[in-house]
């Protein structure tokens, strides 16, 4: 018999299965390609926003120390991050971001008068036009995609995400009785994914404080600024400057009236990012001091060339006159000298025995530039002064009074974690790591009756043996009061504030301490 031939099914079952098995491989390799590498590239992305934030902070607080310096100052500003390298799986080209100065307005101070008689020559009933930019980060990730710009403007930096916006460092602006206005200018436009060397530049600085006064007794002094925050959230800010009384939406500018019935310190430095930062010109010459001369020695006339910001101006020249005593330089009673960082003329002038010296100083500006408001009616550039010699060294200490420390301590946030990913608007985070953190406030009252006048008083915070901070700030006149903050101190980082110390200094080098423990 033949028998019938029959196939061989042996193994089929086995090729069949494997068959299976990498079809299944394949789709779950597909399907975390598709969704789960682009959430936990999401979270990469979401994390490298807050280090965003924290560095746009940084840059701010370089800005202010700049501000009091005139010393630039860089900040690493990490552009862009990276994804961890993941066996089977693609990533996308590494995110990264543009940093931007935008925007193109001006800002203007309204109903203002200084005190001071030859500063009032040119801070006369308003500051108008003072330039003013933001500074932006715009991210360009691949996942998050309702992710925020970044924005810092007058010391304020916040999160823009359309719809909402987080402040994340609050605005200086007004506190007590101080004003301090802080521009920036210059041209930025950086794209790229690597870290970025930002560098704060002194444009007009260091600050100069002026003192001022309601040109109109009763009626508000008005700051307006143009800004992408409405009134509202300058309100918030706001909230706890006891001398605001008001702030009001005008289209894309924000009016912040203050009490007018009281004297403020203004303050308007001016910073600059990327290239094409302006160098302001000089705009007046007012007296630097109320100083008084030293009788047999050589001394420097309390003579100062600000700009439109009231802040000093280097390389002016000056002509300076008087009608008596000698300067060292020409041995007559007339000179021209160039001014040096800090406004002020490095000339020496040795008077005599009189009790009282006659001075002219004057400078000339030039007309072709678009920024020379020369006006021979009411001319700033030229100041007539007597400046008294003291027979006695002022070796008397300026006083501190009304001394009050605040401090704050806080639990920060330095690592999250667990982002719900991708619904952003849904997300949930879970902080790993937190530090304390600590800022503080000083009230102050500081006077001087030795006739040099008061110089500046400076904030040193310490912990057990190390000083972990120390901010200065200029004071101006016989008597000076406000509120000096710090800003955030990070134990982990920075260390534990234990003790605060005040110092204040005259001009002829004498000073008072104070130190409270925390």
């Amino acid at each position: 018999m033949i028998e019938r031939l029959r196939a061989d099914e042996r193994g089929v079952s086995e090729v069949i299965g494997a068959i299976l098995v990498f079809g299944i491989l394949i789709t779950l390799l597909a399907i975390l390609q598709t969704q789960a590498i682009p959430a936990a590239n999401q979270k990469v992305e979401f994390n490298h926003n807050q280090e965003l934030q924290s560095d746009f902070v940084n840059f701010n607080t370089a800005m202010s120390e700049v501000a009091v310096t005139g010393t630039p100052k860089s900040v690493k500003i990490q552009m862009g991050t990276t994804y961890p390298s993941r066996l089977l799986f693609f990533n996308p080209d590494p995110p990264g971001g543009e940093i931007r100065s935008a925007g193109n307005g001006s800002v203007s101070i309204y109903n203002i008068n200084a005190t001071d008689e030859h500063t009032r020559d040119y801070v006369n009933g308003s500051m108008t036009n003072l330039t003013s930019r933001r500074l932006e980060y715009d991210p360009t990730y691949n996942e998050y995609d309702e992710a925020p710009v970044t924005v810092l403007e007058y010391g304020t930096v916040y999160r823009d995400f359309g719809n909402t916006t987080i402040v994340d460092d609050e605005t200086n602006l007004v506190r007590g009785n101080t004003i301090s206005l802080m521009l920036l200018n210059g041209n930025l436009s950086q794209g790229q994914s690597t870290a970025l060397s930002l560098e704060a530049q002194a444009t007009s600085a260091p600050a100069r404080t002026v003192t001022i006064e309601p040109d109109q007794s009763g009626q508000n002094i008005t700051i307006n600024v143009p800004t992408r925050l409405n009134a509202s959230q300058w309100e918030e800010m706001l909230a706890d400057a006891d001398n605001v009384r008001g702030v009001v939406q005008n289209g894309s500018r924000v009016e912040v009236r203050l009490n007018g019935t009281k004297a403020y310190n203004l303050r308007v430095p001016q910073v600059g990012v990327g290239n094409g930062v302006p160098d302001p010109n000089a705009t007046y010459v007012t007296r630097s001091s109320n100083r008084q001369l030293q009788i047999d020695q050589a001394n420097i006339l309390p003579v100062e060339v600000r700009d439109r910001y009231n802040n000093p101006v280097s390389g002016e020249s000056v002509n300076i006159t008087v009608d008596s005593g000698s300067f060292n330089s020409t041995g007559t009673q007339s000179v021209e000298a160039n001014t040096t960082d800090d406004g002020r003329p490095a000339v020496s002038y040795f008077g005599g025995p009189q009790g009282v010296v006659e001075v002219n100083a004057s400078y000339e500006g030039d007309p072709a530039d678009p920024s020379y408001d020369f006006d021979p009616e009411n001319d700033p550039e030229d100041i007539n002064m007597l400046v008294t010699f003291d027979p006695r060294l002022d070796d008397e200490k300026p006083t501190l009074d009304n001394v009050t420390v605040t401090s704050n301590t806080y639990d920060v946030c330095t690592t999250f974690g667990d982002v719900n990913i991708p619904v952003i608007s849904d997300t949930i985070l879970s902080c790993t790591l937190t530090s304390d953190a600590t800022t503080i406030s000083v009230n102050y009252k500081a006077s001087d009756t030795g006739g040099s006048g008061l110089d500046y008083i400076e904030l040193g915070v310490n912990d057990s043996s190390t000083v972990l901070l120390n901010k200065t700030h200029q004071l101006q006149g016989s008597s000076d009061s406000g509120t000096f903050f710090t800003p955030q101190i990070r134990h982990d980082l920075d260390g534990e504030p234990a003790a605060v110390n005040i110092t204040v200094y005259d001009r002829n080098g004498n000073r008072v301490s104070e130190s409270e423990d925390l």
